[in-house]
């Protein structure tokens, strides 16, 4: 060995080290926004235990922001916390001990990657803390984060602390005041804080004060307060009271609050556990339960007209843009806010990719306003990533995802029910044409003008037409997209019978052989006899489902050749594949308003696409690939009346 511990053949042990702009990376670079930066801090407020937190932007010179202070009444802390605590990043202290504890209150503590003190970087170039534990001095500590990032070397990196005799904090707990400010503080972004200081604990909270106070430049503060128009808290569907078991089972209250007419309530208790979506799946998901409620509307300008109407609201645009403003499905774990921190995190259930498989009847992300909460104890693979603004990928993370979805799969099912009332589903065809046409207006405005009545009195008449016009038209499109869906089923149910008839046929005939002819005296004969025996009752069974479908199925599947759209025999099949699709992150491509022709029964070819479709799904969802699609190229081919199709 040689006298630096190095083998002569040059092997030797070589230590990891961390450059001082590491501080950067993890602070500065990976929070994601000021905003994101403060609500971490304030949660720090929330594992000391504290009862209050106060917030508070100070102007500067010109008006500008100056600084950014954040005080809580919380446990404080002692030089030794600060030494080795505090001043170790990444430590595991709170993944050690995930409670704390102060008289009577005890919390499980939000965070656990001991980073939150570094979004202090990503608000100012320094920092300066006081803070006072029960029956200790307070300290001082100074941080200047540039000159941390600036050393060479970690070891020079330092942080100075003092005992501080006459401090600005005056009771136990901890205050920071951020300088040198890296952003501005437009009022926008004291809205937005406010905003999101407000949803920071969950509204499910019980027994347990955690009050968040707000100043925003030249104001005094104030309590955080998310104000809710009246119409938002009056959604038109909601599932209440909702939970979901560790078997998967949603129990929860479906309730139907229409503007105008009867409503609707219906308890459900339903197992969703497994998803269609899931290739083999465990026996129960592998994460625990939780508890959720969910709220959606129709966004439609009819609807939103009413309630402006109903509230006194200037207009339907106004409506939708609360309603946005306080949409999207809030993650609680212990009662503090996990997703999302910000609009760019809203969508973390995936809720608009989703909606794109079937507009109208999915609903997206802002159309829904709703709260989940979860255990760390009950749910300890489910977390956040370290930039905040999606959950970490494991096993449980998926699993809650699937089963969250499920629940709102299960909110979109009810109000499907009551967006189309069953008087509008037996309305005859010829009624509904019949409301489009002009003669009843054309008569009434002939009437006013014969009666010397004023312009605005004609338009009124004509507007009234055009509303009834547009509801007319959703009808409409409403039953011939039903009607489509009815043909499509068809398709495919005479393609089911027809080919478990032939298959089966074939099948039974080779098992009768088979018995026939095996010799009697072979060994395990009984064990051979037992398994033909299955496959006869296994065969019998596919007869049955087949007779469950003929009754969908055209009797002239066999004697009658049909044409095909091939773009609309795609969507069919992509719909039928849609949930694994959804859960393999596979997006589908093809020319969505190409109609292209082909002398091909349609039940022969869903069978073809559909096969396709199902294997590329498969290979996908088991590839290693950040982006997974399956794309549908149509092109005519060389041959007259012959076109190909690529299927990529």
């Amino acid at each position: 060995m040689t006298d630096d511990g190095s083998s002569q053949n040059g092997d030797s042990l070589v230590r990891f080290r961390m450059h001082p702009r590491a501080f950067e990376a993890l602070g500065k670079k990976l929070v994601t926004s000021d905003v994101v930066a403060v609500i971490e801090l304030v949660k720090n407020a929330y594992d000391a235990c504290a009862t209050n937190a106060w917030v508070r932007l100070l102007l500067g010179e010109g008006d500008a922001v100056e600084a950014i202070e954040i005080e809580d009444d919380g446990t404080g802390m002692t030089r030794e916390v600060i030494e080795d605590v505090w001043c170790v990043a990444a430590t595991p202290y709170r993944a050690e001990n995930p409670t704390s504890k102060k008289g009577r209150c005890q919390r499980r503590v939000s965070g656990e990657k001991g980073l939150g003190r570094l979004s202090a970087m990503r608000l100012g170039g320094k920092l300066t803390l006081w803070t006072r534990s029960h029956g200790e001095p307070c300290w001082e500590v100074n941080v200047d984060w540039d000159a941390l990032s600036a050393e060479e070397t970690i070891e020079q990196c330092a942080v100075r602390i003092r005992r501080c005799d006459n401090p600005p904090l005056t009771h136990v707990g901890t205050l920071l005041r951020l300088t040198r400010l890296q952003s501005e503080w437009p009022e926008a972004d004291w809205y937005d804080l406010s905003q999101r200081l407000g949803r920071l604990v969950s509204p499910c909270s019980k027994g347990d004060t955690f009050e968040i106070w707000f100043q925003k430049p030249g104001d005094e503060q104030h309590k955080t307060q998310v104000e809710v128009p009246p119409y938002v808290d009056k959604p038109p569907y909601a599932l209440l009271e909702g939970s979901v078991d560790e078997a998967g089972v949603v129990n929860c209250m479906y309730v139907h609050d229409p503007l105008e007419g009867q409503g609707r309530r219906k308890r459900i208790s339903r197992s969703v556990w497994p998803p269609d979506s899931l290739l083999s799946p465990p026996l129960a998901p592998r994460c625990g339960p939780f508890t959720f409620e969910l709220q959606a509307w129709d966004m439609d300008n009819d609807m939103l007209s009413e309630i402006a109407d109903r509230f006194g609201v200037k207009n339907a645009t106004t409506v939708r843009g609360d309603i946005k403003a306080h949409a999207g499905i809030l993650l609680y774990r212990d009662g503090v806010l996990v997703l999302p921190k910000t609009d760019r995190g809203r969508d973390w259930l995936g809720l608009d990719r989703r909606r794109t498989s079937l507009l109208g009847r999915r609903i997206d992300s802002r159309q829904t306003v709703g709260w989940v909460e979860i255990t760390a104890d009950d749910n300890p693979e489910i977390g956040d990533t370290s930039d905040r603004e999606r959950l970490q990928d494991n096993d449980g993370a998926d699993d809650f995802r699937r089963l969250l979805t499920a629940a709102v799969g299960l909110l979109e099912t009810e109000r499907e029910i009551d967006r189309t009332p069953e008087v509008e589903k037996d309305r005859p065809f010829k009624s509904l044409l019949s409301a489009l046409s002009a003669g009843e207006v054309v008569k009434r405005v002939r009437e006013l003008a014969a009666e010397g009545r004023s312009a605005d009195e004609a338009a009124s008449v004509i507007e009234d037409y055009h509303k009834e016009a547009e509801k007319t038209l959703h009808d409409l499109e409403r039953r011939l997209v039903h009607y489509s869906r009815l043909a499509t089923v068809g398709a495919i149910a005479e393609m089911l019978v027809h080919e478990v008839g032939n298959q089966g046929y074939v099948l039974g005939n080779s098992l009768r052989f088979i018995a026939k002819h095996i010799p009697k005296d072979i060994d395990k004969r009984e064990e051979v006899d037992r398994k033909i025996a299955l496959a006869e009752t296994a065969l019998r069974s596919l007869d049955r489902l087949a007779d469950r479908f003929a009754p969908l199925a055209t009797r002239a599947y066999a004697t009658r050749r049909r044409d095909s759209i091939v773009e609309e025999l795609i969507d069919s099949c992509v719909e039928a594949l849609r949930a694994r699709l959804d859960r393999g992150g596979i997006s589908v491509r093809w020319p969505r308003d190409g109609q292209t022709k082909l002398a091909v029964d349609p039940g022969e070819l869903v069978a073809i696409i559909y096969n396709l479709l199902d294997n590329a799904a498969y290979w996908l969802t088991h590839s290693e690939g950040a982006e997974r699609i399956v794309e549908f190229r149509i092109v005519p081919a060389p041959e007259e009346g012959r076109v190909v199709v690529e299927v990529h």
